[in-house]
């Protein structure tokens, strides 16, 4: 029997409003809520799982 890698990758998925002055401050403010655990993203937020060959 041959061996085959296959990589399974899940995409999870989440959208926050955030109120700022800039695009960059927004992105700044949702990595530090989502470092610090304030954003948690779990199997509800399942958006894709791919199975993949690995060379």
């Amino acid at each position: 029997m041959k061996k085959f890698q296959i990589e399974i990758r899940e995409t999870l998925s989440h959208i926050e409003e955030i109120s700022a002055s800039s695009l960059d401050e927004a992105i700044s403010i949702a990595m530090r809520m989502y470092k610090s655990e304030e954003i948690i993203l779990d199997y509800q937020n399942h958006t894709d799982t791919e199975f993949i060959e690995v060379c």
